[in-house]
């Protein structure tokens, strides 16, 4: 029963930092593609904010997909 709960632990423990890395990865691709965008080198189309939340939703959903 020990040993059970110590690899539940362990994967729960491995599942939060998988979600903490892909979490970040998510928010510095969004900055990164928000300074190109700035640039010049992407339209401002992508930045255009999300009426109700204020993000810019759409580099997020091409980050996501």
């Amino acid at each position: 029963p020990l040993k059970l709960l110590f690899q539940a632990f362990i994967v729960i423990v491995g599942f939060l930092m998988l979600a903490g890395a892909i979490n970040t990865s998510i928010i510095g691709a969004n900055g990164v593609l928000n300074r190109v965008s700035e640039d010049g080198v992407m339209t401002d189309w992508f930045r255009a904010p999300h009426k109700r939340f204020g993000t810019t939703f759409r580099m997020i959903n091409l980050i996501v997909l």
